[in-house]
């Protein structure tokens, strides 16, 4: 104490003095609530941009249930410890690193492959590398479209990637309305773009996983899907790759097989080495026989025998032995007795998926019998029709079923739906409730564009221009507004015409049926710049794809034997087509010398019996397609102008047209082509190698430069029949002014139209001729399914592509009508206008002929006055004449 004495004395009382001034401590004092006050500020600031982030990020279309990790997916397994040991590996060291960007996991249904894709996910989210995930499933109403994919993808990657969140929040902040654009651009703006401005350190691997592809509603929006993945290739900030699982569906295989050479993997489970599939089987029934074992209280139970027989039925199908599991584990039920029944099932018929039929098969017996005989499961199976609870359904509640699907965007749906229920076996014991099922069935495909587009017209224009004696009609008569006092008088029966397709946009020119009848193709002139080519589900009348491409007007198309669809175009080219997915495989262009301006004609492509295509190119020369060479042959028609392409033969013979007639020629020989006939007008060939054609006069070979006299009106034309082996002409039948020929699939029968815009069936072998239906207007195309039920017809003077059904066999003999010799140009209610100056009008209610006045001149415009008694016409010179009705 005495030293620190002395040395305070040494400094004195300002020893004690404090250290700093007010005016340093006021100052320090201000810079610490400063500091504090931004500091705070600064807090606030964040807090307000996460929530308006975490704002704009609840505006994404998201599917929280599509997630791995959903509340509905929680009970959903993964694999087992020491199953698919060497798979998992694989895909996580490409995790990790992705040489290839997209890793394709095909396999056949239940054969585990989104049991894998959550293993994988959780897998990868321990790893921090999941971005982000979208498991499909037909049972979700937000997971079974692609609807929510690109948002619930972009509001996964906003919350792995914290530097991404706000370029993804800035995108939607500038332009809101792409959250309720199309994929394409939702992917572009939410995705690609952020991705590409972000900068993220380390170029971190991101990892997103697509689970059930297949399962994804539309095959527009899947082919769509794996064109926005392939685009992940040249992203440079991250290192993202796409795992995908799926069916190995065609649309699927395609999608990939066109994508460029690596970027993608596929790898098949089916070929996974057996004996890895069968170790992974034996560690799951183990597992499963162990709970098993401990509730019921047994023990060593299964004997290894009985294990390895139902490991042997799996047939590596995870599904097969977890369907046994659940079977023989019923908690109401003995599991030795169970296992015994399932190994008495006949061992012959386990095999493949036969298993897995099987035992379906045999849990269902098992549920609907418990004990009863199989008259009485067959007895189950008809409930529902005999209940009466179908026919009450589509007498009540079809067309408000109808409004409901059609607002729901699923009237492709409801048309599977309806023609599914008709073709139940069961029907055919219940007459009545066949006969309305098959009503309600052509009351859908008639009505369909009406419906789709203005659902509440299902009650007014779908009723009213129904069929007097359709069934749905009477039905639902009483509810057509009252205001429709006068009902139009309809046709008594369908009809052969199923429906309808209106290609809106344009006018289709070309039409073919795919070989599985599935599809039908329809070159459309959309505009003078660009034709197109629509693809329609035949069995629903939705139009499935549109391919584009073409630059001008599309002549033909055609199927080849392999599914691939070549098309004939004015812009000089034929494309080959993958339909499905839209790519095109090949590109021939058909110049050839000097181009002149040949009429164009639809007759200018064919398909040969080992595959190749004869073309008429624009030089007036057939050249043949090697599909194998890749090549076109030499010009094959020795010299001849060839003005159209008709057709070929069974044995490779062409049939073709020039100036002088119809010849047919040999390609693969040198020898000069076989004239057949002089006549170039309406030409076909048949399966079996006849060709049928018309002429004016009554004999084939006699000089026919009279019959184009205008003043005779001769319009009575003669079909022939020609055989191409036996070298046999003769005379099929008389038809009023035929102008389109083709004939069926099979060869055994003929369709025809005439000038009374009538379809005409001949059978050939009776040469009796029946009534198809009432044609509006010319046939441009006539195309058939090869199974020869359907049968389609277009015209280049309205942009309908009309269904015709030729199942039924009910074509009726052709109705009389007042023959019309000239074209109509006007129409007004009941007047009609035509270009031989005579005017008629008609009692709409008997449908009988009130008057008929004579011009001297065309008739162009007709109109009536408000009373109905007097009624005024426009003739060629510009005269009015004024009568009366009364």
């Amino acid at each position: 104490p005495g030293k620190g004495t002395k040395r305070m004395r040494l400094f004195g009382k300002r020893a004690l003095k404090w250290p700093f001034t007010k005016k340093e401590v006021e100052g320090w004092i201000a810079r610490f609530d400063r500091s504090l006050i931004d500091s705070t500020v600064t807090q606030l600031k964040e807090v307000q941009i996460t929530d308006e982030q975490d704002r704009l990020l609840a505006k994404l279309p998201y599917a929280a249930g599509a997630s791995f990790e959903s509340y509905h997916r929680q009970h959903e397994p993964e694999c087992l410890g020491n199953t698919r040991v060497e798979l998992l590996h694989s895909l996580q060291e490409w995790g990790r690193d992705h040489q290839r960007k997209i890793y394709w996991l095909s396999g056949m249904a239940r054969t585990g492959k989104s049991t894998i894709s959550r293993t994988l996910a959780n897998r990868f989210k321990m790893e921090r590398t999941l971005g982000g995930d979208f498991f499909f499933s037909r049972a979700s109403g937000e997971a079974n479209n692609a609807a929510n994919l690109v948002g619930t993808l972009a509001y996964q990657l906003a919350k792995i990637l914290p530097a991404l969140k706000p370029l993804i929040c800035e995108a939607i902040s500038l332009n809101e309305d792409v959250l309720g654009q199309g994929l394409r651009n939702q992917w572009k703006e939410l995705i690609l773009i952020p991705l590409s401005k972000t900068t993220i350190s380390g170029y971190p691997t991101v990892n997103i996983i697509i689970d059930a592809l297949d399962e994804c509603g539309s095959d527009d929006d899947i082919k769509l899907i794996l064109q926005l993945f392939i685009e992940v290739k040249n992203l440079r900030a991250a290192d993202l790759g796409v795992f995908i699982t799926s069916r190995p569906e065609v649309i699927i295989r395609l999608g990939f097989a066109a994508m460029p050479e690596i970027t993608y993997h596929r790898l098949d489970l089916r070929e996974i080495l057996r004996s890895i599939g069968q170790r992974d089987i034996s560690i799951l029934l183990e597992s499963e026989f162990d709970s098993i074992r401990r509730q019921h209280k047994l023990h060593d139970w299964p004997s290894q025998h009985d294990r390895q027989i139902l490991v042997e039925r799996s047939d590596c199908l995870f599904i097969y032995a977890k369907t046994a599991c659940r079977y023989i584990s019923d908690p109401d039920w003995d599991p030795e007795e169970r296992l015994s029944e399932l190994l008495q099932e006949d061992s012959t018929r386990w095999a493949a998926t036969a298993g897995l039929d099987a035992i379906y098969l045999h849990v269902l017996r098992k549920a609907l019998t418990d004990g009863r005989n199989e008259a009485e499961v067959h007895a189950l199976a008809q409930y529902v029709c005999d209940s009466g609870k179908i026919h009450l359904f589509l007498e009540k509640g079809f067309l408000h079923w109808l409004e409901a699907m059609s607002l729901m965007g699923k009237m492709s749906r409801a048309i599977l739906m309806i023609t599914e229920l008709a073709r139940l076996p069961v029907l055919g014991r219940h007459r009545s409730l066949r006969a309305v099922v098959e009503d309600a069935r052509r009351f859908v495909l008639r009505n369909r564009a009406i419906i789709e587009e203005a659902p509440l017209q299902t009650y007014v224009s779908a009723l009213v221009f129904s069929p007097a004696e359709s069934l749905i009609r009477k039905c639902y008569l009483h509810q057509v507004p009252s205001w429709l006092n006068r009902l139009p008088a309809n046709d008594v029966g369908w009809g052969n015409r199923v429906q309808t397709l209106n290609s809106k946009n344009g006018r289709p020119q070309a039409i073919a049926f795919s070989p599985d009848g599935r599809y039908l193709a329809c070159g459309v002139r959309v505009n003078f710049v660009n034709d197109v080519i629509q693809l329609w589900d035949a069995e629903t009348g939705a139009l499935h794809s549109t391919l584009e491409g073409h630059q001008a007007l599309i002549m033909s198309v055609i199927y080849l034997h392999d599914g691939t669809l070549a098309s004939y175009s004015l812009d000089n080219t034929i494309r080959v087509w993958e339909p499905i997915i839209g790519v095109v495989r090949h590109i021939l262009d058909i110049r050839f010398g000097a181009i002149d301006d040949r009429e164009a004609s639809g007759d200018g492509l064919s398909i040969m019996p080992n595959g190749d295509l004869p073309i008429l190119c624009w030089d007036h020369n057939i050249r043949i397609w090697s599909l194998e060479h890749q090549s076109f042959s030499a010009p094959v028609n020795q010299g001849l102008s060839v003005l159209f392409l008709i057709g070929c033969l069974s044995y490779g013979r062409l049939i073709f047209g020039t100036s002088q007639g119809i010849f047919m020629l040999d390609p693969s020989t040198l020898i000069v082509p076989t004239f057949i006939t002089k006549h170039t007008g309406p030409v076909a060939v048949s399966p079996d190698d006849r060709v049928a054609w018309c002429s004016r006069d009554g004999d084939d070979d006699d000089d026919d430069d009279d019959d184009d006299d205008d003043d005779d009106h001769d319009y009575t034309t003669i079909v022939w029949l020609f055989n191409t082996s036996t070298k046999d002409l003769s005379k099929l039948g008389v038809q009023f002014d035929t102008v389109r020929l083709a004939f069926c699939p099979d060869g055994t029968s003929l369709v025809s139209w005439g000038i009374l815009k009538t379809l005409t069936f001949w059978d050939l072998s009776t040469q009796a001729q029946s009534f198809v239906g009432p044609c509006l207007e010319k046939p441009s195309s006539i195309a058939f399914s090869h199974n020869g039920e359907q049968m389609a017809t277009i015209s280049d003077m309205d942009s309908g592509l009309q269904l015709w059904d030729l199942s039924s066999k009910s074509l009726m003999p052709p109705e009389p009508r007042r023959e019309i010799h000239e074209r109509v140009l006007d129409l007004l209610f009941s007047p009609r206008g035509s270009e031989d100056g005579i005017l008629w009008i008609w009692d709409p209610k008997t449908k009988a002929l009130r008057h008929e006045f004579e011009h001297a001149q065309s008739v162009w415009a007709v109109t009536f006055s408000l009373d109905g008694t007097r009624l005024a016409s426009l003739a060629t010179r510009q005269e009015f004449d004024n009568g009366t009705t009364a």
